[in-house]
Parts: C-alpha cells; sequence; structure tokens
C-alpha cells in the first residue's frame, strides 16, 4: 500500500479521549476504503469486520428494522455468522450511501460503545435528502482528499528525510541544489498530470505510459458521471452533468455568481460530492493593506479537487 497521511488521521480518532464514529468522506476511487481497511487490519487483526452495501446489498437488512444498538447487534453477528469481543473490534461500513439508515443508527451503535464504528461513502455529503436523522455529537467527519505531491513523491520512492530536508530549504529561502531542483521540477509537471487518484499514480508509477494513465482517469470520470445519475436529484442530473463538463473551459473565464440557482444547485452539489472545490473571489478593501483582503462569497469558480482529472477532461 502507497503511504497516505490518512492513516494519522484514523490513529488519532482511534486515540481520543471521547470515542465517536468516524465518517469518512471522499470522491471515488480516491482511496477510502483501502486505507480503512489497512488501519483495521494493522490495530483490530481478525477482529475487524467489514460491511460493503453496495458489494452485498443484502446487507442492508441490517438496518431494516428497530436501530437499537442491540438489535443491529445481533444481525450484524448473524449476516457475519461470528461475534466479536467488546472494546476490541472495528466495524467498518463502506458505501454508506447506499444504506442511509447507517447515518441514523449510528449515534445508537456510538452510545452504546461495545465496538468502533467507521463510515465511509462516496457522495455520503450529498445524501442528506434521504437521511432521517443525523448523529450530531456521535459521528466526527473526515474528507479523504487524492495524494498530494508530498505522497506522489514517497510512492515514487523519495525518502521523507529528502522531503523535509526540501521543505526546511523552502521555509528559510534556501537554494536547492540545480540537480535535484530540476527533479523535483520534472516530478511536480508529472503530479499535475498525473493526479493523486491511488488508482491512477500506481499505474503510472508501473508503466510510465501517460496514454495508460488517460484511460485510467476517464474511467474514473465515467464513474463519477454514473454516480451523478445514481444519486443526484432527478431534476438536477442534467444541469450537474453540465457543470462538470463546463469546469475546464470556466477556469479562464469571470467568475461564477452564487445567487443564482442554476449556478448554486449543481455546483453546490459537486463540492458536497467531493468532486470539486469553490473558490471565492478576494477582494481587497485597501489597496495599500493586503491584509484588507477578504473572501466574496457570492463569486466563485470551481476546480477539480485532482489536477490529473482535470487533465484528462475532455474538453480540457
Amino acid at each position: 500500500m502507497m503511504y497516505r497521511k490518512f492513516m494519522k488521521v484514523l490513529e488519532d480518532w482511534r486515540e481520543s479521549d471521547r470515542h465517536m464514529a468516524l465518517l469518512v468522506e471522499g470522491a471515488r476511487q480516491v482511496g477510502k476504503t483501502t486505507v480503512i481497511r489497512e488501519f483495521g487490519r494493522k490495530y483490530y487483526g481478525r477482529n475487524f469486520v467489514e460491511i460493503n452495501f453496495f458489494k452485498h446489498p443484502e446487507a442492508k437488512r441490517i438496518f431494516g428494522g428497530d436501530l437499537d444498538a442491540d438489535t443491529i447487534t445481533r444481525e450484524i453477528t448473524s449476516y457475519t455468522g461470528r461475534s466479536f469481543p467488546k472494546n476490541k473490534t472495528l466495524i467498518f461500513f463502506d458505501e454508506v450511501q447506499e444504506c442511509p439508515a447507517v447515518r441514523t443508527a449510528i449515534k445508537f451503535l456510538a452510545d452504546d460503545g461495545r465496538y468502533d464504528y467507521i463510515e465511509a461513502g462516496t457522495c455520503s455529503g450529498v445524501m442528506y435528502g434521504k437521511v432521517e436523522s443525523y448523529a450530531v455529537g456521535y459521528e466526527y467527519v473526515e474528507i479523504l482528499y487524492p495524494m498530494d505531491f508530498g505522497e506522489f513523491m514517497l510512492a515514487w520512492g523519495m525518502s521523507q528525510d529528502l522531503i523535509d530536508s526540501l521543505k526546511d530549504k523552502y521555509e528559510s529561502l534556501t537554494p536547492v541544489d540545480e540537480i535535484i531542483n530540476d527533479i523535483m521540477l520534472e516530478r511536480f509537471a508529472q503530479y499535475m498530470c498525473v493526479g493523486g487518484m491511488p488508482s491512477v499514480v500506481k499505474t503510472f508509477l508501473a508503466t510510465k505510459d501517460m496514454a495508460a494513465v488517460k484511460r485510467k482517469q476517464r474511467s474514473i470520470l465515467r464513474r463519477m458521471r454514473e454516480d451523478v445519475d445514481r444519486y443526484a436529484d432527478a431534476e438536477d442530473v442534467d444541469c450537474i452533468l453540465k457543470a462538470v463538463d463546463a469546469i475546464p473551459a470556466d477556469l479562464n473565464n469571470t467568475c461564477k455568481e452564487r445567487m443564482r440557482d442554476y449556478y448554486r444547485v449543481p455546483y453546490q452539489w459537486l463540492d458536497d460530492a467531493c468532486i470539486a472545490i469553490p473558490c471565492s473571489s478576494m477582494l481587497q478593501k485597501h489597496k495599500k493593506d493586503p491584509l484588507s483582503l477578504f473572501p466574496q462569497r457570492d463569486l466563485f469558480k470551481m476546480y477539480m479537487t485532482d489536477t490529473g482529472l482535470l487533465v484528462a477532461a475532455p474538453d480540457a
């Protein structure tokens, strides 16, 4: 497995004093399942339980009746065919967007406290219309984004010591050796084209074939479009897909106005789904005072969360 900084987030959650359930959100193929699975096997061993509602839709019956902790625990042990020790078990609910009742029941499970719980899902942030009640105070939310440049370089084989040294030089404005500088510029250009989707990075490192990389990227883009079709309200699907297609061209255009519904609805959906990130326009009150800058929330542009997917977009 390639190193992900998110492992530290999971470790901190496990050691936290107030132990709540953890919800991990993120775009399609960003690596949620892989890093959670690695964490579970490392810290819980055979007491790590994974239930995927997309691969195994029959598992939804666990939450088909009463949502109290005893009933759900009994259903889980019946479904898995085994029991688990208290305070030593992690139950991982994957693809929770397929079973919104999990988000409601997690309050009772976390309050019960006999097991640890992690939820993960693609587009789970846009499922608010289908969740009857949220577990406020019992659910901790984290977003997993694509691999950053540091993680990309570690996957290349660069040592953490060298990365830390380069950071120190940057912060102290100390020149970097010319050969290392040229290598880093080349790697950064590659990162901008490849992006940080783990499966795409693996393809690039294994083949160095940009055609294969683009095929993998466009496969992910197709899956993202399928998610819009599957999870968005029917009347919003067309405008959301048009908003996705417009992102590359819009980067060279003026900011959009958030207050207009035909911008607000699709772009809010893309933001909630972690597919794109809005960036507000900045206004400077006083020309001679750079600290007087403040965001104009009603004016914004959208950026793909992954530069590689932006480069691979058909109209990019």
